[in-house]
């Protein structure tokens, strides 16, 4: 009997160790979030003072055209294997609005009913008009508007990126999105964006001759 005790008091003093340690965790990160928020308005009511400057950073993205990807929560683990990289420049112009210029690449890869894998390979150049929605924020949503010219050819290996043929298909594309940017410091900002391309070609690319859809990019941009 006494040793069904002992074992149902060690049972209640693990469940209440368990207890005060997530809330300790908890309370921990209370206390990083309040230094991080704190942190993040000092670094944007000293930005207020200064000028808009221009920015550059890096993207890294996921792309699902539709005709391709029917399911994009079900490939989307596999999306480190066919992932969008480019080159963002923004310059903040006035009344919330920024001009923005990005380029990048972008391949996928498909089995077709002989096992045999064909890849496409696609170049974007996009000019956007963004808004942001709020200022004088550590956390600025924002929403984008443009257009983009794309390149697309087939890929003949994994390492064959940037070499396009005379025949390359080209694209024209309206581009619509809205993000939120992030100022970790008065030099780092980073960005999370969802946008939509309606994007036709010329003529059929390796699969098909549209590669509209939704793609979802983070961003890491430095601010002169």
């Amino acid at each position: 009997m006494n040793l069904k005790n002992e074992h149902k008091l060690n049972v209640l003093n693990r469940g209440v160790n368990s207890i005060n340690q997530r809330r300790n965790s908890c309370y921990f990160l209370m206390l990083w979030v309040s230094l991080f928020v704190i942190h993040c308005q000092q670094v944007v009511g000293q930005e207020k003072v200064q000028p808009p400057r221009l920015a550059a950073g890096l993207e890294f993205g996921y792309w699902t055209p539709a005709n391709l990807i029917s399911d994009p929560t079900a490939t989307l683990k596999d999306a480190h294997k066919n992932p969008y990289l480019g080159l963002v420049l923004l310059k903040p112009w006035r009344f919330g609005l920024t001009f923005r210029v990005s380029g990048g690449m972008w391949s996928y890869a498909e089995q077709d009913e002989a096992q045999h894998q064909q890849r496409v390979k696609i170049a974007s150049l996009l000019l956007d008009l963004k808004y942001d929605l709020l200022s004088d924020v550590f956390l600025i949503p924002y929403v984008t508007y443009g257009v983009g010219w794309f390149l697309g050819d087939k890929q003949q290996s994994k390492t064959d990126y940037f070499h396009f043929k005379d025949e390359s298909a080209v694209g024209f594309a309206i581009n619509a999105g809205t993000g939120f940017e992030l100022y970790l410091s008065h030099r780092l900002c980073f960005a999370m964006e969802f946008r939509y391309h309606y994007i036709k070609f010329n003529h059929v690319v390796v699969f098909t001759d549209n590669y509209s859809g939704p793609k979802i990019t983070i961003s890491t941009q430095y601010i002169f």
